[in-house]
């Protein structure tokens, strides 16, 4: 079964890395620097950024004439500073001194593919192919990061002293990333450039000045492949004239029209097709401008092993669903690897000496009780690879020919193979070997860990961290739990492990006491997912068009690749935890505003990338989430991540036309919000906290953090804003705004990436969304828009109809969770006013059903009778009929009354679904006394909630009567 869960998670790793190479084509802030970062390592010659050091000591042993052993014993050695002249994204992303982005490797290509949607019609799809741009397009370049200018690079022994306090910096140059390391000379030569490449650079003192084939060397690229695509290739131009072709502003997607109409078809019937492929990222984003820019359409750039990652997790998703039949064992193993927040710390079973009170009684005890961590845990299933860490057994020391002990032999004594504690992924090692040379112990680190303190220093760059995930349209974003909280508050207050422990043990006492070294392992923060979407109303055909969906108001970037091209990364070395972060306070700011927060798991992130992702896979994982909806465990947790998390922004790009109505991930919402206990599970916050958290729950404080709206809060919500962004006085407020797109080309950002013009301030919500009503909208002009003619809006009413279908829903809804004695607070102006009008009544309810909101944090949140009057008046007056008194007669009339007429039947469906919903379930069973107690709760609940809609109705009534609470072009009430 172990070796099982490893595989399986192995299993769900690939196939998220498919989907979030999907998501990552699509938003061309990180997919510049992402598929840069994939062409300078398959240039270098490594895959991870540990091979660096491998491949650093085999290039320069070879060189010297010394065995490529003896060149990674004595690697430790070499200077930081030699001529290492690798590949680095500002060779691919800013031009040469010839003025020409450095080439592809060869079998690596760049495609650029077009979704399918049902909002563009067939001509034009077809004119964007085959047609002329109307105006110029520039290279979609957004700050440093864009340009390849990053930080990142590895760190030397010197540099470790000199930050710890160890030693003085002077020797460290921060502006260059290099050390001056006078202590020892390198005993490598200097490996000068060939003559095919000297010409690329002049000066040979900064490693990044030019690249040196020979390091990667033409063997380690085979020759091309030629994958087969329907679109045109560049290849049949000459490579003089391939990067002109490409990034001329003027010429086509398509030269032939029969080949665009072809396209055309193919996008229609498969879902995708891939257009072109390029020969430089320059020209790959002027391509994915065409498409994005001026028609809005779903396009994407990806690269050769991308799209192999897409056909392999394909398959592996077929295998999958055939091997759940084979064994409930295997379908419960699979359900944990997609679920599990902890990265395999969360086992699949427990046994009872470790279960959670045992784990309360052994926190209580005296520190030097040790923990059983690793011996007897039950299943863990790992979604990320770990191994001892690269970096033990790397010190020239430990290789002598005197040593009575070989290397491999004495690295087991530092990590013993059979504690859990010892496997570590990447990132962890990683930390735990910074952690360590960071330390006053690093000396005694190095010795004992048979560390070499230059093992990171011939790392030439790096990015963010990888679990640093973002929406490609800005919808959402990742962060640390430190930053959303102003202080740490999972009881762990810095990274730990057992080699640290006993290290600083053993430094301190003066006999090693292993009672006293903790084997407690903490190397990585947690990673929150939050909503970074603050707008009041969304504009879809706006958003959808936008290169850089985060400069539009009320959309942020908190973190990620992309959050790199805005501030840069200069300043930042390896390993700095603020790489690609925003600020504490602002991400302190966004996440008070969120309407959800949780942490990250496979499945959730499954949901989140699935609007990008090729048809064919798409589907493959469907079936497979239709099959694991036999499991209840799964089936919990899959509607906790579907219903309080995705549905918000999977609705949001579903509104503005992203994807088909036929093959959209909403389709699950009938088999969820049909089901009376997860509806009413998805409405109480406990509830949904304990579908969000780690099972075991070994950490209430972290689960704290998570949050989320009440599930008919937050699809009224949904369906409010996208018809607000819909609306005429929506585009007459976006008149007055600068086009980010064009004011941001090439524009290098000094400032924090969340500042927006002040001629839109009025549009980014600073409330909590369940404490501010949403306006109404003054016109009708969104009957015209997609959401209503591609039957976006009717689908979205029809899960709010299955919420309101179960039982005891609306009583729950519509019933005030203020109680007379609870402390409210003062209202003022026009608030004030209407309350005194159309007071709301209120009483006191004993044994009554509660609210669904007494459980949300919220002491000013609107009761949903205030939000569903104010959502059903957006429909009230709509397509007036006006009698025409002069200029004739009526030639052609116009058919907005369909979708008036539809529009209308929706509400009043979904209004009666709420009106005749089962108030609560009786139960025959009880005695008479009960029962009688029973139903004069039930008659009291069932008063106040309905002279709390009435009351709701009456106001509403008033308001639009006088014209109040409109939606306005200037500052939204």
């Amino acid at each position: 079964a172990a070796a099982l869960g490893v595989v399986l998670g192995a299993v769900v790793r690939s196939v998220l890395t498919a989907y979030e190479g999907s998501a990552v084509g699509a938003d061309v802030l990180q997919w510049r620097l992402a598929w840069a970062d994939e062409i300078c390592r398959v240039w270098n010659g490594v895959s991870v950024d540990e091979e660096y050091y491998r491949r650093f000591a085999v290039l320069n042993g070879g060189i010297a004439g010394t065995s490529s052993a003896a060149a990674v014993a004595s690697s430790s050695l070499s200077s930081p500073s030699a001529e290492t002249t690798w590949t680095v994204p500002e060779h691919m992303l800013s031009p040469g001194s010839d003025g020409k982005p450095t080439e592809l490797p060869k079998k690596l290509g760049l495609f650029l593919r077009l979704h399918n949607d049902d909002v563009h019609t067939y001509e034009e799809v077809t004119r964007a192919l085959n047609g002329r741009p109307s105006g110029p397009i520039s290279v979609p370049h957004c700050g440093r990061g864009n340009n390849g200018q990053i930080g990142g690079a590895g760190m030397s022994s010197v540099e470790f002293k000199a930050l710890s306090g160890r030693t003085s910096p002077k020797d460290i140059d921060l502006k260059d990333n290099t050390i001056m390391d006078q202590s020892h000379t390198s005993p490598f030569k200097q490996i000068e450039p060939s003559n095919a490449t000297a010409s690329v650079g002049s000066s040979t003192t900064n490693p990044r000045s030019f690249r040196n084939r020979s390091l990667s060397g033409e063997a380690d690229v085979p020759e091309r492949q030629n994958r087969r695509f329907r679109g045109e290739s560049t290849d049949v131009v000459t490579p003089s004239r391939t990067a002109s072709l490409e990034i001329d502003p003027s010429s086509q997607l398509v030269t032939r029209s029969s080949t665009a109409e072809e396209l055309t078809r193919r996008v229609d019937a498969d879902g995708q097709v891939l257009v072109r492929d390029y020969k430089t990222i320059d020209g790959a984003g002027i391509g994915f401008s065409r498409l994005r820019k001026d028609v809005g359409l779903h396009a994407s750039v990806m690269t050769t092993p991308r799209l192999d990652a897409e056909e392999r997790a394909k398959q592996l998703l077929e295998w999958l669903a055939e091997l759940l039949t084979a064994h409930p064992a295997v379908s419960a193993i699979v359900v944990q690897a997609l679920v599990d927040v902890t990265d395999g710390e969360d086992v699949l079973c427990v046994d009872k000496g470790v279960g959670e009170q045992k784990q309360q009684q052994q926190q209580q005890q005296q520190p030097q009780q040790k923990e059983l961590r690793g011996v007897i845990r039950g299943v863990a299933v790992w979604t990320n690879a770990r191994m001892l860490p690269c970096w033990s057994g790397t010190i020239e020391d430990w290789w002598g020919e005197k040593q009575t002990l070989p290397a491999w032999r004495r690295r087991l004594d530092v990590f013993p193979p059979h504690l859990e504690s010892s496997y570590l992924t990447r990132e962890e090692g990683r930390e735990l070997y910074r952690q360590g040379l960071m330390s006053p112990w690093a000396d005694n680190f190095a010795t004992e860990s048979g560390t070499d303190p230059n093992f990171y220093a011939n790392v030439p760059y790096s990015l963010p961290d990888s679990r640093l995930y973002k929406s490609p349209h800005s919808l959402w974003g990742s962060l640390p739990l430190s930053h959303i909280r102003p202080t740490n508050i999972s009881g762990k207050g810095k990274f730990s492990h057992p080699l640290l422990s006993k290290i600083s043990n053993s430094m301190m006492l003066e006999d090693d006491d292993e009672n006293a070294i903790s084997t407690h392992v903490f190397l990585r923060n947690r990673i929150f997912l939050i909503d970074t979407d603050l707008r009041k109303y969304q504009e879809g055909e706006r958003l959808t068009a936008s290169l850089f969906p985060h400069k539009l108001e009320g959309l942020n970037l908190v973190s990620g690749v992309g959050h790199v091209s805005e501030n840069g990364s200069s300043g930042c070395r390896y390993g700095d935890a603020s790489m690609g972060l925003t600020s504490k306070e602002d991400a302190i700011r966004i996440a008070s505003c969120s309407s959800y927060k949780s942490p990250i798991s496979p499945v959730l992130l499954l949901l989140l990338f699935d609007p990008y992702t090729p048809k064919l896979l798409r589907s493959s994982l469907h079936r497979l989430f239709l099959k694991l909806l036999t499991d209840s465990r799964f089936k919990s947790r899959f509607a906790a991540s579907l219903g309080a998390i995705v549905h918000r922004p999977t609705s949001t790009l579903f509104c503005a036309g992203v994807g088909t109505e036929a093959d959209t991930l909403l389709s699950f919402t009938v088999q969820l919000f049909t089901t009376g206990s997860l509806v009413r599970a998805l409405g109480n916050l406990d509830a949904t906290t304990a579908l969000l958290c780690r099972e075991d729950r070994v950490d209430d404080a972290e689960n704290s953090c998570i949050s989320a709206l009440p599930i008919a809060h937050g699809v009224v919500r949904s369906i409010h804003t996208n018809i607000l962004g819909a609306s005429r006085e929506t585009a007459r407020a976006m008149t007055g705004i600068l086009d980010y797109d064009e004011e941001w080309i090439g524009h290098v950002s000094e400032s924090n990436n969340n500042q927006k013009s002040p001629t839109s301030s009025g549009k980014s919500n600073t409330d909590h969304p369940l404490s501010k009503l949403l306006p109404a909208t003054p016109d009708d002009k969104f009957i015209d828009s997609r959401c209503m003619k591609h039957k976006r809006i009717p689908h979205l009413l029809r899960d709010l109809e299955y919420i309101f279908e179960t039982s005891g829903t609306a009583v729950k809804l519509l019933k005030s969770w203020r109680t007379p004695s609870s402390v409210q607070p003062a209202s003022s102006g026009l608030e004030a006013m209407n309350e005194s009008i159309t007071p709301s009544p209120s009483f006191s309810l004993q044994n009554g059903p509660t609210n669904s909101l007494a459980t949300y944090n919220t002491p000013t949140a609107i009761d949903f009778s205030a939000v569903w009057a104010r959502f059903l008046r957006l429909g009230q007056g709509i397509d007036l009929q006006k009698r025409k008194v002069s200029g004739g007669h009526v030639e052609y009339e116009n058919d907005r009354w369909l979708g008036a007429y539809g529009m209308s039947l929706n509400l009043s469906g979904t209004g009666d679904a709420l009106s005749e919903s089962p108030f609560s379930n009786v139960t025959f069973n009880a005695d008479e006394q009960s029962v009688e107690a029973f139903l004069e709760s039930a008659k009291h609940a069932n008063r106040e909630a309905m002279g709390n809609l009435f009351a709701a109705f009456f106001r509403e009534i008033k308001m639009w009567l006088y014209r109040e609470g409109l939606q306005d072009s200037g500052a939204l009430p």
